[in-house]
């Protein structure tokens, strides 16, 4: 169980909120969403049938708990090198001066797509175009003896 104080959550919808935010479903019929910053806002689903796959919110209600002032965290022994077009979706990306999740967007021809939605950009940059991947991560609210884990993630692919 996870427990908040009224201060660090609201109720809204996804389009209200700016900043990188996860919004928590009150029902079954709403979805956990990850919102990253940015023009357009893009976010991700992390759960359900959908799960990784990217959008833009614009002209839906999105709605739900909107928890604000999140962190990704990545367990660095999950680590991979990183190439797009095998890398599963899901996977959290560093590289250039950002922090993305590899999201599946549905492309020009109807077929899911890989892509990098930016959840943090003006980190310090990777050197040339060094790039990393993690599976595991996950997401946490406060700091020190106050961070609480809100959701964990592993999209490690199964071995063969």
């Amino acid at each position: 169980m996870t427990m908040l104080e009224g201060a660090e959550f609201s109720v809204g919808s996804l389009g209200h909120f700016d900043g990188l935010c996860l919004i928590v479903p009150r029902t079954e019929y709403e979805r956990l969403i990850l919102a990253a910053p940015g023009e357009p806002q893009k976010a991700v689903f992390l759960d359900g049938q959908h799960s990784f796959r990217g959008f833009t919110p614009s002209g839906r209600n999105w709605e739900g708990i909107v928890v604000p002032n999140i962190r990704v965290e990545v367990d660095l022994s999950s680590a991979v090198s990183i190439n797009r077009h095998d890398a599963p979706i899901g996977t959290i990306v560093r590289e250039e001066d950002f922090l993305a999740i590899l999201a599946g967007i549905q492309g020009s021809y109807g077929f899911m797509e890989p892509h990098k939605i930016p959840l943090l950009s003006g980190l310090p940059p990777c050197q040339g175009d060094s790039s990393v991947g993690f599976h595991k991560w996950q997401i946490v609210l406060g700091e020190g003896q106050a961070k609480r884990v809100l959701r964990t993630f592993d999209v490690t692919p199964p071995k063969p």
